[in-house]
């Protein structure tokens, strides 16, 4: 009889006081065995379990996965690690829970690409043309805009051989999101001055879409996640 496919997952703890990350990692690595779920990533937060998910880096990572379909679930020590999320996102298990988005991604496009200038154009025509095809033309102009300049702020100021790019729509949201894989710090905008030629991009971004912020990679991973949301208007 052949196995069942197993579920992909990530995953997460906030770690708190004195307790050891990878005794806590290990224990949920244990539980993810039993369960027949697959990992897929290893993240976790230090700071008081009350602290909100939203401030938790690796926590957003987290939740990025579900959304970009990359996992079904985040397994958890225990509820106490999801301060802040409705109950029925949850499922405790004996030695672990669980939580699982509510909806999952409807649409979904993903692309590895080379991290060199040429690819923004190849970039924004493919996601013209994603988006004509999810009825979402209207969104089309803001979206390319902002992904062509997350990719350039990727090309330009990492040393990445490739960045990847997806773009995920979910309820009445369009998640565009450009990872690489560069030590480069995560980056934040500034005021550029007249004579810089770079450095506008991501005030920008910040203009165009309802959110946005960055990631940063799992343990002992190297590179980070720069993302960004724009409210569509129509539901998937």
């Amino acid at each position: 009889m052949p196995h069942p496919t197993p579920t992909p997952v990530a995953l997460y703890a906030c770690i708190h006081d004195d307790a050891d990350p990878a005794t806590v990692m290990a224990a949920l690595r244990k539980s993810a065995t039993a369960h027949n779920w697959a990992v897929v990533a290893t993240l976790y937060d230090t700071g008081p379990l009350t602290r909100p998910l939203a401030d938790r880096v690796a926590w957003r990572r987290a939740a990025e996965l579900i959304t970009a379909a990359h996992a079904q679930g985040i397994v958890v020590p225990n509820r106490h690690h999801l301060a802040g999320v409705p109950a029925d996102h949850i499922t405790d298990h004996p030695t672990c829970a669980t939580y699982r988005a509510a909806e999952p991604p409807a649409h979904h496009y993903r692309a590895k690409l080379k991290a060199t200038p040429s690819v923004v154009s190849t970039a924004r025509h493919a996601l013209s043309a994603h988006l004509t095809d999810w009825s979402l033309r209207e969104t089309s102009p803001a979206a390319e805009l902002v992904l062509s300049e997350l990719l350039t702020n990727a090309i330009v100021h990492t040393t990445s051989p490739d960045v990847t790019v997806e773009v995920t729509h979910t309820g009445s949201t369009l998640h565009l999101a450009v990872t690489d894989d560069s030590p480069t710090p995560l980056p934040e905008p500034h005021a550029p001055t007249a004579s810089e030629e770079h450095g506008r991009g991501l005030t920008l971004v910040a203009a165009l879409a309802d959110e946005w912020g960055t990631a940063g990679p799992g343990t002992g991973k190297s590179g980070k996640s720069v993302w960004a949301k724009l409210t569509t208007g129509r539901s998937a």
